[in-house]
């Protein structure tokens, strides 16, 4: 599963007929089947163009698995032949998820491959498109399956006298043993860019004074199904009907059905309850069809099955194509039983149109879940694959969906993503692993997501992550950029505390992860509790190294840059580089013997390190790091008083360093306790180069001095990748 895959991908997706690509033979005498746009499923799909008389194109990937299944079973021998599924350019609609089974399945040396027509890189030079680093631009695919539907049918109306869209939404009609049902979505797409849900306030949220009296007794990990709000806000939406209100608070999102507004004295009631019990100064927002005042909003009535949509300025009614998601999921791999599938590849394919929302309870009285209590964990995502091995996903691009990207569930090993785009999603990138820890012979470990760019994320669910490991181990997540979305960048662990954990040996090296709780751009962070890089529990042989981290932003507290959780242990981190954060480059609430070494850790807002929890082992072992501090408050935030960790051979640069920055007192009183062998205080002179216009350098060069003590801690090369660079001296 190495760089000879990615030259099949391309050879087979530019219709290259001779391959010179590792086991596979010269010339390629595989089985290879075709699917057009202009096919039909009658025929053989053995040639590109129709003949005819039958040999021609199939129409669909379903019919060409069907036929390559019925192919292999009435010859075995082509079992031992390479086969591939070249779907040619065009937009396939789904009508069900893409399923491949066990007897889908290739062989290490002659895989399944379902491959794209063609791949490409706008603006690219010669160099190589094997790494997501060296793209040029976001790739173009010229063969996309989506799950989703254009609506037809726009008239013009007025809504309170304003200039609307409207048209009619048809049921979703039966497939197979699946009846015909109502056709609800929660995004609308306008010439493939997404659109607001109609909201009140139009951005950010408004802060909640408290919830109801019969919740406030609640412990903060109960939900709550009343709150309050000031009376003159609630007064226009308690007009509004139908209502649905959307929590930020903590760590999670809450979507609930709003079931009555008493304006007059700020109380309003919901069918479900929020996923923990919110806190005074919490944000919400409301979306309702009276919120719909702003060109860009839309809403659908599920009712009346209508849809409403207030165009943006130069959008003509003829002239725009209006899509929404009908299916929850584009493609499942899978498994039965012990029967596992394994050495499937899908190459240089885009997916598009899925969406999940919370299952409707069967009275619509009763309430529902509302969320998931960390990382947006229940909802499902577009490619699914699990019970699997030596599944491969290259140079795919998943977008405009309402669910996480990939999930790697149960039973999963070896499988690789790579050099794939995951961007525009409702909730996160790739999922590994989960929540349980697994059976013997069940469980998920050895998976690669490498060279992938995951972007614009939690469009849906903003506390969905970038990549979530769960009870997984040995997987390496390298080489990716994970950026713009609402929550932490990596998650790893899902046990609290020191309990049991399958967790372990898992490498996180040389990702970008940045904007993380706040996107370029965009408005403020709406959530609190995150980190770039996030574990919890057990871990003994997890690294975290050469990561480039920044930006990092939480709305009330805890925007870290690497942030050991809940009973993180024996976790390593090194050769990072850890730039503004609002509350700090590493932070430790608990754990036991964790080392973070031969790190730059620099410009946190209110701290520059915290550890929150004293316990009575070793906290965790702090050496040959880089520490600037160029903020007036506490150099190390939380409790550091019992020396419980290990501190020596640092270099601070601190802001009025003879002030009480060191847990309470000054560098010298700290080091006469015993703290910070062989460390200093000295300007390190740490420069960021600017282009000829004066802006930071893309990507972005830091340098400094030769005699800058910086160079005796730190390696410029082990920081340094294709996302940024150190350099000793100005080059």
């Amino acid at each position: 599963m190495g760089g000879c895959g990615i030259v099949l991908g391309l050879a087979l997706a530019q219709g290259f007929k001779r391959v010179e690509v590792g086991p596979w033979p010269r010339p390629f005498d595989g089985v290879k089947l075709h699917v057009s746009i202009d096919g039909d499923d009658a025929n053989s799909g053995l040639l590109e163009s129709s003949d005819g008389k039958g040999g021609g194109p199939l129409r669909t990937p379903q019919a060409a698995l069907r036929k390559l299944r019925e192919m292999r079973a009435s010859d075995p021998s082509l079992c031992e032949r390479t086969a591939a599924i070249r779907i040619l350019e065009g937009t396939f609609d789904l009508d069900a998820p893409l399923e491949i089974g066990p007897d889908d399945s290739g062989s290490p040396d002659h895989p399944v491959v379902l491959v794209g027509r063609s791949l490409s890189f706008p603006g690219a030079t010669d160099r190589s498109p094997d790494r997501a680093d060296d793209y040029a631009g976001r790739p173009r695919w010229s063969t996309t399956l989506r799950g989703s539907r254009r609506i037809v049918g726009w008239r013009p109306e007025k809504l309170r006298g304003r200039d609307v869209w409207v048209a009619d939404v048809p049921d979703v009609p039966a497939s197979g043993e699946t009846p015909a049902r109502p056709w609800l979505f929660r995004e609308l797409f306008v010439d493939g860019e997404r659109r607001t849900r109609a909201r009140t306030p139009d951005r950010g949220g408004v802060a909640i004074q408290g919830v109801a009296a019969a919740d406030a007794a609640r412990p903060w990990n109960e939900g709550a199904s009343g709150l309050h709000l000031a009376c003159a806000y609630l007064a226009p939406i308690a007009k509004a009907g139908r209502s649905d209100l959307v929590l930020v608070s903590r760590w999670v999102d809450s979507h609930c059905r709003v079931a009555a507004i008493d304006a007059e004295h700020g109380e309003v009631t919901l069918h479900d309850k929020t996923v923990f019990k919110p806190d005074p100064g919490d944000l919400v927002w409301f979306e309702s069809l009276a919120a719909l005042d702003q060109p860009g909003e839309w809403w659908l009535d599920e009712q009346a099955k209508r849809v409403w949509y207030a165009p943006r300025m130069g959008e003509e009614i003829e002239r725009c194509t209006i899509t929404a998601p009908r299916l929850e999921s584009l493609v499942k791999i899978g498994g039965r039983g012990d029967a596992r599938v394994h050495d499937v590849w899908i190459v240089a394919l885009q997916f598009e149109g899925a969406e999940w929302w919370f299952p409707a309870p069967a009275d619509a009285n009763a309430g529902r879940a509302s969320g998931s209590p960390q990382a947006a964990i229940g909802v499902p995502a577009a490619l699914d694959v699990h019970d699997a091995e030596r599944v491969r996903l290259s140079q795919c691009g998943i977008t405009r969906c309402g669910t996480y990207g990939i999930s790697l569930g149960r039973g999963c090993s070896e499988v690789r993503v790579d050099h794939c785009w995951l961007e525009d999603l409702g909730g996160g990138g790739v999922k590994i692993g989960e929540a349980v820890i697994p059976a013997a012979g069940a469980e998920t470990s050895g998976n690669v997501v490498d060279g992938c760019h995951l972007v614009d994320l939690g469009r849906l669910f903003p506390s969905a992550v970038g990549v979530w490991i769960g009870q997984s181990s040995g997987n390496r997540i390298s080489n990716n950029v994970i950026r713009d979305l609402e929550y932490t960048g990596v998650s790893i662990g899902w046990t609290w505390g020191y309990g049991a954990s399958s967790a372990g040996g898992n490498v996180v090296e040389g990702n970008e992860i940045g904007f993380i709780g706040a996107r370029e751009g965009g408005d403020g962070p709406l959530l609190s509790d995150m980190a770039g890089i996030y574990t919890l529990g057990i871990q003994d042989g997890t690294v975290l190294r050469g990561n480039y981290i920044h930006d990092v932003a939480a709305r009330t507290y805890g925007g870290w840059g690497i942030y050991f959780d809940e009973g993180s242990t024996h976790v390593e981190a090194r050769d990072n580089v850890v730039l503004r954060t609002t509350h700090g480059g590493f932070h430790q609430h608990y754990g036991r013997e964790n080392r973070v070494h031969h790190n730059l850790f620099a410009f946190g807002r209110d701290a520059a390190l915290q550890r929150t929890r004293p316990e009575v082992h070793s906290s965790f072992t702090f050496d040959h790091n880089v520490v600037v501090a160029d903020h007036a408050g506490e150099l190390f935030a939380g409790d550091l008083r019992d020396g419980h960790f290990d501190f020596h051979e640092n270099v601070y640069e601190v802001a009025s360093a003879g002030a009480a920055r060191f847990a309470g007192g000054t560098f010298a009183q700290w080091q006469a306790a015993g703290r910070d062998k062989g460390s200093i205080v000295a300007p390190v002179d740490l420069v960021q180069e600017l282009d000829t216009d004066g802006r930071p350098r893309h990507p972005p060069v830091w340098w400094a001095p030769r005699g800058s003590p910086i160079w005796a801690v730190l390696d410029p090369e082990a920081l340094s990748s294709s996302r940024l660079r150190f350099v000793r001296d100005k080059e």
